[in-house]
């Protein structure tokens, strides 16, 4: 083995490779924009087994301790989606003109039904048969639950209004994270 490299991205710091001068010699031409710093054996090493990207800062090899700033936005960026994506799926309570209460579930395939019933109604306007009919929604429970075409217009408001404030949460939220500057800051900004 002779001695350790690291090809780096001269703007940013990311390690774009390493190079061993016996072993894996750099290239004869660099990449644009690259700059090489020599590391020794066991810089090397612990760079590999990092669980955080080692960068080069100020032309030193560095190995931080704890997530880039980058790395932490982008994994609290991804709690955030899937805390979104559980409001939105979350279970609608909702109360029909009857006064009956339930809670309906809102995965993606019963949302496509509650779309389409919505869209056959409205957007095509096709009369209902009459204003005493109902359609059945099921709650969580399996339970059938009769909803007039009122109930289905109040319905697919509220169906909308969840999934309006849960988005309108997410945007704030991310724009929170984004604007933080440093790795505590973000990872204090939850759901």
């Amino acid at each position: 083995m002779g001695q350790k490299s690291a090809l780096y991205n001269s703007t940013t710091g990311a390690i774009m490779g390493y190079y061993d001068s016996v072993d894996s010699p750099l290239p004869k031409t660099l990449p644009a924009g690259s700059g090489v710093v020599d590391i020794t054996d066991s810089e090397w090493q612990s760079g590999l087994s990092s669980p955080y990207a080692p960068t080069v800062v100020s032309g030193v090899y560095t190995i931080p301790s704890g997530p880039t700033l980058a790395a932490a936005q982008t994994t609290q960026s991804g709690l955030v989606a899937s805390a979104c994506s559980a409001a939105e799926s979350a279970p609608l309570a909702f109360t029909n003109a009857a006064g009956v209460s339930s809670s309906f579930p809102m995965d993606s395939g019963k949302l496509a039904k509650y779309l389409s019933i919505y869209t056959k109604y409205y957007v095509k306007e096709l009369p209902f048969p009459n204003s005493a009919t109902t359609y059945n929604f099921y709650d969580v429970n399996g339970k059938a639950v009769a909803m007039t075409l009122t109930d289905i217009e109040n319905f697919f408001n509220s169906v909308e209004a969840q999934v309006d404030s849960a988005l309108a949460k997410q945007e704030t939220v991310l724009a929170d994270i984004a604007a933080a500057t440093t790795v505590t800051a973000v990872q204090t900004i939850v759901w």
